[in-house]
């Protein structure tokens, strides 16, 4: 007796080669989403490697060993000019167990030419109250490398006086954090620079982050958008800019509406094309409007919104989900508005809507922006990256098994080639 299998169809033999190609598709996926943190493919043991922030670790501490050596480093010993571009102040305070400032401020120097150098007015913070508690404050490479040390034992008695009354209670230092932020930008403006860069001090620069950053600025200039705007961002949370549960309709809606479209053709063609009609049958309708049309659309999803939609390189808008502090540049003109606003909410601000608590110095750049109607940006690929992984601050393990502070983290920063910034930084 001969068993005799059905003859596939040409529908059938359609659907399985999709299917077929489906898997593939999901493989594709899969080998390039995997830095996405918003796609179910993402591998937080692979994503969170360092590979790139670790190379320009090593390239600052040998920079900074070189200047603590012989005085020079690898731009002659040049420092500030007579009218730098740039006031570059980097706030930091003593971490036990951590030497992130060091390596700051070294990565942010290192590779300048003389003339780069020139550009920058560079002013570390010591932002103990003791200056003498923190490590780098003994060492002689900090005097090398700055143009001006800033510390709280040359601010005015009535300043110092102001500081330790938000101090008071203050369990998590979010008021000290905006006081000492709200110092050193206040000293930035008075160098009357024409733009003004905030770091935190557990971040590490891209060799050229100077070049690229001057060409953002400038194509703002060319735009017209630097009286509208706030900050450039050099550096942004890549895990925050994934599907948002707060746009769920728009994506619902516009899931609809495809769906709707690839029905609309498919009947029209059924109706008003009767040659076509051997091939798109009821059937067909049906598969491809309620099957096939669906698993795309829900594989869009899964790739990750920055696999598919994310930010072009260059300058983006990014005026939501922009998170965090980390590297901020702030125009001479916004900075008194700024001021104004960070004095006027030193004792805290809650929001009036949720009630949340916004003291953060990036939380209330956000809401100032929002009230003034202003435009944020930012630069992409980021040109910092943060790589503190122990806070002043109370921390807890949180996603992926990591600390908040450890999951501030830019992923494209890593895959950043380092021979070629080199090279572009040396054109």
């Amino acid at each position: 007796m001969r068993l005799s299998l059905p003859r596939p169809t040409p529908h059938g033999i359609a659907l399985l080669a999709f299917l077929a190609f489906y898997v593939l598709l999901l493989c594709d996926i899969r080998h390039w989403s995997w830095r996405d943190p918003g796609s179910c493919f993402f591998d937080p043991e692979r994503a969170f490697g360092r590979e790139y922030s670790l190379r320009r670790e090593t390239e600052a501490e040998r920079f900074i060993t070189a200047t603590a050596s012989t005085g020079a480093g690898n731009h002659g010993g040049a420092k500030a000019g007579l009218n730098p571009s740039f006031c570059v102040g980097v706030p930091t305070v003593q971490r036990d167990g951590a030497r992130y400032f060091r390596r700051a401020l070294g990565s942010v120097l290192e590779g300048l030419s003389v003339r780069e150098r020139e550009d920058l007015w560079v002013v570390p913070f010591i932002v103990n109250l003791d200056p003498e508690e923190h490590q780098a404050i003994h060492e002689p490479w900090l005097e090398q490398l700055a143009d001006e040390v800033l510390t709280y034992t040359d601010a005015e008695e009535g300043e110092v006086g102001r500081l330790k009354e938000v101090m008071v209670g203050d369990w998590d230092n979010k008021k000290k954090a905006l006081f000492d932020y709200t110092h050193l930008l206040r000293t930035c403006y008075e160098r009357n620079t024409t733009w003004t860069l905030i770091l935190e001090d557990d971040t590490v620069a891209a060799d050229g982050w100077y070049l690229r950053t001057l060409d953002a600025l400038r194509e703002l200039e060319v735009r017209g958008e630097v009286e509208k705007m706030v900050y450039l961002r050099l550096f942004y949370n890549e895990r925050l800019l994934g599907w948002n549960s707060e746009q769920w309709l728009g994506y619902t809606t516009r899931s609809v509406l495809i769906v709707l479209s690839v029905f609309a053709i498919q009947a029209t063609a059924f109706n008003y094309l009767p040659l076509l009609r051997p091939v798109i049958t009821p059937r067909t309708i049906a598969v491809i409007t309620f099957l096939i049309t669906p698993m795309l659309i829900t594989t869009f999803f899964l790739a990750g919104r920055l696999t598919v939609v994310g930010p072009t390189p260059g300058v983006n808008r990014m005026d939501a989900y922009g998170c965090c502090s980390q590297a901020f540049v702030f125009p001479q003109h916004r900075i008194p508005d700024l001021l104004s606003w960070y004095d006027e909410n030193a004792n805290g601000y809650l929001d009036p809507i949720t009630g949340r608590d916004r003291t953060q110095v990036d939380s209330l750049t956000e809401v100032f922006a929002e009230l003034e109607r202003l435009r944020r940006w930012a630069l992409t690929p980021s040109v910092f990256q943060h790589v503190g992984g122990k806070s002043t601050k109370p921390t807890s393990i949180t996603r992926w098994g990591r600390s908040n502070a450890e999951n501030i983290w830019n992923f494209g920063f890593e895959v950043l080639d380092g021979d070629e910034l080199r090279k572009e930084h040396l054109v």
